[in-house]
Formats: structure tokens, sequence, C-alpha cells
């Protein structure tokens, strides 16, 4: 059980990761 919510738990916070990286990217080219 205790496995199951790490990983739900580590799902959520890779995919937050992926939205802020992709905000960064588009923050960057907006740049240049």
């Amino acid at each position: 059980m205790t496995h199951q919510v790490d990983a739900a738990r580590s799902r959520e916070i890779s995919a937050r990761w992926c939205a802020l990286a992709e905000q960064r990217l588009e923050y960057l080219t907006e740049l240049f």
C-alpha cells in the first residue's frame, strides 16, 4: 500500500517538475 502511495507521489512531483521545465522553456524562447 505504501509503495503505491510513494509511486503516485513521485509521479505527481515529476509531472509538476515537467510543467515547471516547460514554463521555463517557453519563457526562455520568448526572451530570444
